[in-house]
């Protein structure tokens, strides 16, 4: 894997030229109340990629010194947080697409997180970058009845609107607006959006595909 300059990317550049097995450490976290892991990522790999991310107790691990065998041994069933197929990019690389990963629940100490990538292809992906977002009783949110669609939220720096599948985002004056359905292939009822730790998070639910008669 490399490290290289994109100027579509959040941070201008990524991790790219990723291949099958490859594994990523995420540095040392408090796991009370993890929810959530966003990775943002670009695949045109043909098959799927799949990535599991891991809860290791680095007591006794050198992550500078220690061999790809030793850091295996520890991505265990055991150790294994959470999984995901990642979203294929519909324009190249570095089209980079949003992929949430839910955490399993009761998790606790400070565990070194590491997420390793597998396909069946040649590649992974270019890797942008990754979210962790954490459960917090004082958050705010919106809820949609079953006949409302329009939710509101906000954070420090920008206003999320969410009116049936389309989702507007202004910052600085600017909106930008997306259609979930055109961009997911994918037909969902918005139910409720929220803030964590200032991040946006939606609960959506598949809709029904009405009956024909």
């Amino acid at each position: 894997m490399t490290h290289n300059s994109v100027a579509g990317a959040s941070g201008g550049t990524v991790i790219d030229n990723t291949r099958n097995n490859d594994t990523f450490y995420f540095g040392e976290h408090n796991m009370q109340d993890f929810a959530i892991i966003e990775l943002i990522a670009g695949t045109k790999e043909t098959a799927p990629v799949n990535v599991e991310f891991f809860a290791v107790d680095m007591a006794g691990i050198n992550v500078d010194t220690a061999s790809q065998s030793e850091i295996n041994k520890h991505l265990t069933s055991a150790n294994s947080i959470g999984s995901a197929t990642l979203i294929a990019s519909t324009k190249n690389w570095n089209d980079f697409k949003t992929n949430v990963i839910r955490i399993k629940s009761g998790l606790t100490g400070t565990k070194g997180i590491f997420m390793k990538g597998t396909t069946t292809g040649k590649y992974l992906g270019n890797f942008d970058y990754m979210n962790l977002m954490y459960s917090d009783p004082n958050i705010s949110t919106a809820s949609s009845p079953d006949n409302a669609v329009i939710l509101n939220a906000s954070n420090n720096s920008a206003e999320l609107s969410i009116n049936g599948d389309n989702l507007t985002v202004t910052k600085d004056g600017i909106s930008t607006q997306l259609s979930y359905n055109e961009e997911y292939q994918k037909n969902v009822d918005f139910k409720k959006l929220t803030v964590w730790n200032n991040m946006f998070t939606a609960l959506v639910q598949d809709r029904k595909p009405e009956k024909l008669i």
